[in-house]
């Protein structure tokens, strides 16, 4: 990440920072905080037993924030002003290159290797938001969608944090130049030195205090309905973290010149404390929030340690290993996680394949490095647009070969199998966009969501998450043949029940809320059959907690909550009899997911045997094994409507075809995805769904 700004300022003596061991203006000691960044993160990625190796990219944002401020600053004291020109250009220099020269790598292994539907669209996309650095904001919108991809088909995710560093450095440099402005009025008294050092500290702590508090906020929903991949991506809930690697740039010189016991304690507790978070927080942890503070507290402390007496801790990171991989941390950055994606397209999940393929982005970092990065940021443009120019190549190049992948793929290569296979799995149930929101059912135009309004029959409402809205297009087929008015009031990502779920660690959902607001819409409906169906996937997956709607009760066994399950479901199905209807459920249908990032989808297929024969990209399992793998879940809902002695529709029992489950039947796709049905099986289950909607009236 850039994160990886290594310009070569000046020594700091001026910026009021003291140093530790330099040359060339480069701190040896900064070089091997970045080889532990990028170290944390390549053994996260490879799947190694690190589960928060994910705050190095937190470590580079600090260390960005300190380089960054220390050459500005410094440049300051020098010339009495920021020269923007001057530091874009070093910007473009220093970063383009690289990177065009792996999204472009990366775009081509995509066509080689990647599935036409769904992966090599979402390659393309990214290509472009990583070659414009707006890789973020793109990411953000293909990864916040409730029918996401898995995140592991995807390999230029990792490119967000370098767009949220470009962005960092479109306003920082400004900010300092208001703060440096402002001091001027100070400088007659202090010193235009302390002015302005004092002034920065003042505007950067008032930006820090107000980004945490953005991150926190979004994190954990607080404002904004499932925002915490908002929080995750946003640079105004990550520009804290540029921002404390300011301050410590910024603290007095000299701070603890003498203190070599105090600077010994800062840099070991900066380390251990660094190092503790990348074992201790993981991937459920709600993130980044005030959680990011471990990491970014950590890293400062090493930085802060930085002087002109060495510690035990600056001694291990001038090392030969550790500056080498510091010097390539940008580069390796950039290799690792394609190469890593592009194995896991025939061997998922494979730990001793994917670190193998961490190690092989080694000597190609070494290369870029020497070859690419230094040639390109040593030179000096002798043509008045030579930047300009190199900037066009770097980015246009990347995008003429995205939009290239992207038209082959949406093309689907020419081939009329790979068409058919995209027509069954690319399209979302009928209403999808209007009907599966988190808008609560009282302030939704729900005639958008009704069809057949005008039918005579008793009206069919269909109610839950994105598991209920899967069978909108069969209970229209039903609607139809019945004479029966049909309202679709699907709520994305929240089950129709006062239960709350959540990730182990984050704040219990605001579902509960939805629930109620859908059941006071229940009561004002005349007299319905209520389809309710529900994904259940809460239950039985590991790292979801479920709880009570007082939440004085939290599971997080599946044996618990599905007991939270059965009761909440039980105590729906009595809320919706006493609203006057007649419910009816749906029972879960068998999923090929091993955890909720990781589900069987078209984008996990290779291009190759998609092209020959996409039937061969499936999974199959027994029906026994199925129904072990979500046993609570399902027999939560069997409990319930047994109890309550409702009609239950099962739907397992025809999907799993001969005890055996299935996404496809040779061409014919029954799963979209790993956890949701296609609307050519909804169709066909619709004289299942009809016989349902029928018998619970009797």
């Amino acid at each position: 990440m850039t994160l990886f700004a290594r310009d070569r300022p000046d020594r700091a003596a001026a910026s009021g920072q003291s140093v530790g061991t330099e040359r060339g203006g480069r701190l040896d000691e900064i070089q091997g905080l970045r080889a532990v960044a990028v170290l944390l993160v390549v053994i996260y990625h490879a799947g190694l037993p690190l589960p928060g190796g994910f705050v190095g990219v937190d470590t580079f944002f600090v260390i960005s924030g300190f380089v960054i401020t220390r050459m500005l600053l410094n440049e300051f004291d020098t010339t009495g002003r920021i020269r923007f020109g001057q530091f874009y250009r070093r910007r473009v220099r220093r970063l383009l290159p690289a990177a065009a020269l792996v999204v472009t790598t990366t775009l081509v292994g995509s066509a080689l290797l990647q599935s036409p539907v769904g992966a090599q669209p979402s390659t393309a996309l990214t290509a472009i938001g990583a070659s414009t650095w707006t890789g973020n904001g793109v990411l953000f919108v293909v990864t916040r969608g409730y029918f996401a991809l898995n995140l592991h088909t995807v390999p230029l995710l990792h490119t967000w944090s370098l767009a949220v560093e470009e962005q960092f450095y479109l306003v920082f440099p400004a900010l300092l130049a208001l703060a440096f402005a402002i001091s001027r009025r100070r400088a007659a008294r202090t010193g235009r030195q302390a002015a302005a050092r004092t002034t920065a500290a003042v505007v950067i702590a008032v930006a820090f205090v107000l980004s945490l508090v953005v991150s926190v906020v979004l994190t954990f929903g607080h404002l904004i309905v499932a925002s915490a991949g908002l929080a995750y991506f946003s640079p105004m809930s990550r520009a804290w973290e540029f921002a404390a690697g300011s301050l410590v740039c910024l603290l007095p010189a000299g701070w603890a010149r003498g203190k070599k016991s105090v600077l010994e304690l800062c840099a070991a507790a900066g380390l251990v404390t660094l190092l503790a978070s990348a074992v201790l927080i993981d991937g459920t942890d709600p993130f980044p929030g005030y959680l990011a503070l471990v990491p970014v507290l950590g890293t400062a402390l090493v930085i802060a340690s930085i002087g002109t007496t060495p510690t035990s801790v600056s001694r291990v990171l001038r090392v030969p290993l550790m500056q080498r991989l510091g010097d390539w941390s940008y580069s390796w950055y950039l290799w690792h996680w394609p190469l890593i994606v592009f194995i896991q397209v025939y061997w998922p999940d494979h730990v001793v394949l994917m670190t193998a393929a961490a190690l092989v982005s080694i000597p190609l970092a070494r290369l870029t490095y020497n070859h690419v990065e230094q040639p390109f940021r040593q030179r000096r443009p002798v043509a008045r647009f030579a930047t300009v120019r190199l900037a066009a190549v770097c980015i246009g190049v990347p995008i003429a070969l995205s939009v290239a992948l992207m038209t082959a793929s949406q093309h689907h290569w020419g081939s009329d199998k790979v068409a058919a296979f995209a027509a069954q799995v690319e399209p979302k149930p009928a209403l999808s966009d209007q009907c599966l929101t988190a808008v609560p059912l009282p302030d939704r135009n729900i005639r958008e969501c009704t069809v057949g309004r005008t039918y005579p029959g008793k009206p069919i409402i269909l109610i839950g998450d994105s598991n209920a809205a899967q069978y909108a297009d069969g209970l229209i087929k039903v609607s139809k043949a019945l004479g029966r008015p049909l309202t679709i009031a699907t709520v994305q990502g929240c089950p129709f029940t006062d239960i709350q779920g959540a990730e182990a660690g984050s704040e219990i959902d605001n579902c509960h809320s939805l629930y109620e607001s859908s059941l006071r819409w229940l009561r004002k409906q005349p007299p319905a059959t209520v389809v309710m169906a529900a994904a259940g996937v809460w239950v039985d997956t590991d790292g979801i907690n479920v709880a009570t709607p007082d939440k004085s009760v939290v599971g997080t066994s599946p044996k618990v909550k599905g007991e939270i399950w059965r009761k909440g479901l039980i105590r729906t199905i009595r809320d919706v009899k006493a609203a006057g209807h007649t419910p009816v459920q749906v029972t879960a249908i068998p999923f090929f997911a091993t955890a909720l990032d990781r589900a069987w989808g078209p984008e996990t297929c290779d291009f190759f045997g998609t092209l020959k024969d996409p039937s061969s990209c499936g999974e199959s399992r027994s029906r026994a094994a199925s129904d072990r793998m979500q046993r609570y879940g399902v027999a939560a809902q069997h409990d319930a409507a047994v109890a309550e002695g409702i009609n239950e529709i099962d739907v397992r029992s025809a999907v799993c075809a001969h005890d055996v489950c299935a996404t496809n039947d040779g061409a014919f796709r029954l799963y979209r995805d790993g956890l949701h049905l296609t609307i050519g099986e909804s169709v066909r289950l619709a004289p299942l769904l009809e016989r349902g909607v029928l018998d619970a009236g009797k």
